[in-house]
């Protein structure tokens, strides 16, 4: 579990980083998008508006000049004074805005036009000047010739090479309004397109973070279900031999005081000692298992042989007493285990002490109990006779409160899951090899002291039958 909440948290994380990626990348793109946008409407308004503007200007002061100059020559030729103040300063502003015009950057091709331009202004400043001359010294017909014949085409042709220019420079902006809008288009694209995976991811994230927190509530409400059941098994199970012996000292206390009323009260004694050394056996199981979750001991080592003698020593007249034979099987100079005497003393009496009371009423009475190397690991096996489990509950075989169907022995069901937290807590394995009628075997692995722990083999002895199997690790328990 402690995995799977770390993979959630990265999962968490990276996503909330690629959201906010995305979110800064479509902000940055679109900032980069409207900056080129911007540079191109400084263009149109740094270059092409003020070269239309000035062009048309020039075009409207270069028809003024045809005006003012037709005026001259009729006033001239009635004898009217004819001031030329007027035609100097049309002429200044027509070429104030064609230089205006040439200062701005030019397009391509349009250096051309300024050629032009500036070649067909200097024909129109010597016409006028050879028209303002002419009425000057009283030719009155030379003038009026230069002003039909000549002067009209002069004009024409400097009006049609400006306007060449505006053309030019109003198809430019066309062009550049068509890139605008295409920077405009893109942009939106991909701001929308960015926008679009920042929200999905966001929607993911939050999904996940729904999940997760469903998850955890889940497991907060199994494990008070768990929390619930246990009570209620405990208050059942403890309640039974407690009133049991209540109730038989109650009976003792009202027999008579006879021989036969003594020999009574002995059997009714008995039988409530029998139900105290029941609540007994039931609380044991109870405190191994709370003290099961403990942290364990990282520099503690254990040694195998002495460990194993220790628990035969202590269970083998409980096995002699149900009729079972227990032998022993151990390589010689195991090295030592990673976790304390007293955790592997429990780790192999549950397992032996499981063995013994379920062997029930079979014929062939024994029980097998290895000890082995590993790799890096040693290999504990109890072997037994019984009746074995079924497929379906083998991969349930260590959860709490499991029991086999049809059993008659007093417990909770916590012998296994004691094992279970233990060598999950030791970074063991641990398994259960089993053919319903035909036995089981029961098998752990820890670590050998001062060592890592490794992978492990997770195969059963040589001397194991081909039996229905279920291996799990502490990593496999978490989903890694």
């Amino acid at each position: 579990m402690a995995e799977s909440q770390v993979s959630s948290k990265w999962v968490v994380i990276v996503t909330l980083a690629v959201v906010v990626g995305a979110f800064l990348g479509g902000s940055g793109y679109a900032e980069y998008r409207a900056g080129r946008t911007h540079a191109l409407t400084t263009e149109i308004a740094n270059n092409e508006s003020p070269s239309i503007m000035h062009l048309a200007a020039a075009r409207a002061e270069l028809r003024d000049l045809q005006r003012l100059l037709t005026t001259h020559v009729l006033q001239a030729s009635t004898g009217r004074t004819t001031p030329v103040q007027q035609l100097k300063e049309v002429r200044d502003r027509l070429r104030d805005h064609l230089q205006s015009y040439f200062a701005l950057p030019a397009l391509p091709k349009e250096r051309e036009l300024w050629s032009r331009i500036e070649l067909e202004l200097t024909d129109v400043d010597v016409l006028a000047g050879r028209i303002v001359e002419a009425t000057a010294s009283g030719r009155q017909a030379a003038a009026q010739q230069l002003l039909v014949d000549e002067l009209p085409d002069a004009i024409d042709d400097e009006a049609d090479a400006i306007i060449a220019a505006i053309t030019l420079n109003a198809q430019h902006v066309r062009e550049v309004a068509q890139a605008i809008e295409g920077e405009r288009r893109t942009r939106t694209l991909w701001v929308v397109a960015l926008d679009g995976v920042s929200v999905a991811l966001a929607v993911a994230l939050a999904m996940l973070a729904l999940r997760t927190i469903a998850r955890q509530e889940s497991l907060r409400r199994r494990r008070l279900e768990e929390l619930e059941g246990f009570a209620g098994r405990v208050a059942h199970d403890l309640l039974n031999p407690i009133s049991a012996a209540e109730m038989s000292l109650t009976a003792a206390e009202r027999v008579a005081a006879t021989p036969a009323g003594a020999e009574r009260r002995v059997a009714i004694l008995d039988r409530a000692r029998r139900s105290l050394a029941r609540a007994r056996r039931l609380i044991d199981d109870l405190l191994a298992f709370a003290q099961a979750g403990a942290r364990p001991d990282r520099r503690a080592a254990s040694t195998v042989a002495e460990v194993v003698d220790g628990v035969i020593e202590e269970l083998r007249p409980v096995a002699q007493a149900r009729q079972i034979v227990i032998d022993v099987e151990q390589s010689p100079e195991l090295p030592p285990v990673r976790c304390a005497s007293g955790v592997l003393t429990s780790l192999l009496s549950n397992l032996v002490r499981n063995a013994i009371k379920h062997m029930g009423e079979r014929p062939r009475r024994h029980i097998r109990v290895r000890a082995l190397p590993r790799n890096d690991r040693v290999r504990f096996e109890v072997e037994d006779s019984g009746p074995g489990l079924s497929p379906d509950l083998l991969p349930e075989a260590f959860d709490p409160y499991v029991r086999g169907s049809g059993t008659r022995e007093p417990g909770l069901g916590l012998g296994l899951a004691t094992v279970r937290r233990l060598v999950d807590g030791h970074d063991g394995r641990y398994g259960v090899a089993s053919r319903l009628g035909e036995g089981a075997l029961f098998w752990f692995e820890l670590p050998v002291a001062g060592r890592g722990a490794g992978a492990g083999t997770g195969a059963p002895s040589a001397s194991a039958k081909p039996l229905t199997t279920a291996t799990t690790t502490a990593a496999e328990r978490t989903g890694t």
